[in-house]
């Protein structure tokens, strides 16, 4: 089997064709994870922010008191 690929024009070529999609599989699977790796990044960042600004907002209501929550409360509902 591999005599008649090295010996012969169509064992050489279907060998050359071979190698060549398997290079191009492999490129395509290595392109994939690396976009993945890119992927979950940017989502830990987010997730990053998001936790931030929660964080920010308990500790503006952890120190506010009734009727400013209140106040406040009463004024966003007219934003919208």
């Amino acid at each position: 089997m591999i005599g008649w690929l090295l010996s012969t024009k169509i064992g050489r070529a279907l060998s050359g064709a071979a190698a060549i999609l398997v290079a191009i599989l492999t490129f395509g699977a290595v392109q994939r994870r690396e976009g993945e790796k890119l992927n979950e990044a940017k989502r830990i960042r987010d997730d990053a922010k998001k936790r931030e600004k929660a964080d920010e907002a308990a500790n503006d209501l952890r120190g506010a008191d009734r009727d400013e929550l209140n106040n406040r409360l009463h004024d966003n509902n007219r934003r919208w």
